[in-house]
């Protein structure tokens, strides 16, 4: 399993995963810390993928190299982008299983920003893609989006997130997420890897920079708690 976390801005996206990849060999369950779940597809477009990495991972790389490959990264409509995919995931999916008992769980994640009709990209869209719906392309009706270990990111992001909030706010709110998510769950795991999605491109978030945002929501966090306590104390 895994957690992924795309959540929307005003006019951009921050989209966010951990990098552990749990699967079973013969008798015993493998992990590995180090696998990238970002994928980048065009210049404001990426795919997240949850559940059974390694076969989500093939879906999306076998997706760039027949198709993103031979389009204009630049030029390529996001709604196309979705009708291709879905198409596609739905046709590998059904000759590869057949039996519908044996199908393992996956969700894709498409993040992105959508052109205008004034030719800017400002416009942030999430669509997901799950196995349980044999990849039918969905849009949540929230402004945010939690794939894989999902029960921890929701109820923070219920808590805390606003549509209003600038990149930093978001950025920081997607990593402190994830390493909640990591610290309580035993299949997330290993870096967070955090990328933000503007009309200028695809920033990757240095490790550094989101160890600090941590930090530092962790102390706010802290301390909010510490003075809830006294306020109860001080009332009974």
């Amino acid at each position: 399993m895994t957690v992924t976390i795309s959540a929307k801005g005003r006019d951009f996206i921050v989209v966010g995963t951990d990098s552990r990849v749990t699967f079973k060999k013969t008798d015993e369950t493998v992990s590995s810390d180090k696998v990238k779940k970002i994928n980048q597809i065009t210049k404001h477009c990426v795919l997240l993928m949850a559940g059974q990495g390694f076969i989500a991972n093939k879906m999306i790389e076998d997706f760039i190299g027949d198709f993103i490959k031979y389009k204009d990264k630049n030029k390529i409509d996001m709604k196309e982008l979705v009708n291709e995919f879905e198409t596609r995931c739905k046709k590998k999916w059904n000759n590869h299983y057949s039996d519908v008992n044996e199908r393992p769980y996956i969700t894709i994640t498409m993040a992105g920003l959508m052109e205008n009709d004034g030719g800017k990209f400002i416009t942030p869209k999430i669509y997901t893609f799950e196995s349980d719906d044999t990849f039918m392309a969905g849009e949540p009706s929230i402004p945010y989006f939690v794939g894989g270990c999902k029960k921890i990111p929701n109820y923070i992001f219920d808590k805390k997130y606003d549509p209003n909030m600038n990149h930093d706010e978001l950025i920081s709110l997607v990593a402190y997420a994830i390493s909640e998510s990591i610290e309580k769950e035993e299949y997330v795991g290993g870096e967070i890897n955090i990328s933000l999605i503007r009309e200028d491109g695809i920033t990757e978030i240095s490790k550094s920079n989101i160890e600090t945002k941590i930090k530092k929501y962790q102390e706010i966090e802290k301390k909010t708690h510490e003075l809830f306590k006294k306020d109860l104390k001080d009332t009974y």
